[in-house]
């Protein structure tokens, strides 16, 4: 269970705003999706944290090779040698995703190599042909390559959030929002799990 909880709210600036209680609701969800998505890469599994992915054991790792770009390539390569082909993605911080949309080949950009085949698909924000994530949650310089069959999300009834008062908010005329939802995450084939050390 991962949950996100509002501060009280006076009940009368509900009722004077049709919109408040969206607002509020839409920032919880919000709060909680990057939450989650911080679990989902680095949760340590200690108490209520889920297992991410960079702390499962099993996973393989993939050490700087010449440039980001091709210690990504070197990752996937890691990946489709211990489980064989499949669709898969990376994880960048935004500020790593930028270090290799700058990579330059000669005096041209790797994505834009006079038009030949490139490996940084900006436009589709791709890299070796595999989807990319950005997410502020992924520690700078370093990045995660991972076959989509080898990381399960469960999710039991998706992000609820729901509006209530009890006790001493009660006496006050306030409610307090709750946002949750129920998830997991698996690892059932780590050697599709490739961390990739994307520093010098």
């Amino acid at each position: 269970m991962v949950a996100h909880l509002s501060e009280p709210i006076d009940k009368f600036w509900l009722e004077d705003s049709s919109t408040l209680d969206t607002f509020v609701a839409d920032e919880l969800v919000y709060g909680l999706t990057l939450g989650l998505e911080n679990q989902f890469l680095n949760g340590d599994g200690l108490g209520d944290n889920l297992k991410g992915m960079n702390v499962t054991s099993g996973v393989q790792t993939q050490a700087w090779t010449v440039d980001m770009i091709t210690t990504a390539r070197n990752g996937l390569t890691q990946a489709q040698t211990a489980v064989g082909e499949g669709p898969g993605f990376y994880v960048f911080n935004p500020l790593d995703w930028a270090v290799i949309e700058l990579t330059t080949v000669g005096s041209a950009y790797a994505m834009n190599s006079g038009g030949a085949s490139v490996p940084v698909d900006q436009a589709a924000r791709r890299l070796w042909g595999q989807p990319v994530v950005l997410s502020n949650a992924q520690a700078v310089g370093t990045g995660v390559y991972a076959q989509r069959e080898s990381v399960r999300v469960f999710s039991n009834g998706g992000i609820k959030v729901e509006w209530n008062t009890s006790g001493d908010d009660f006496t006050h005329n306030l409610l307090r929002a709750r946002c949750e939802g129920r998830f997991n995450i698996a690892v059932p084939r780590p050697l599709g799990v490739v961390k990739l050390d994307l520093t010098v």
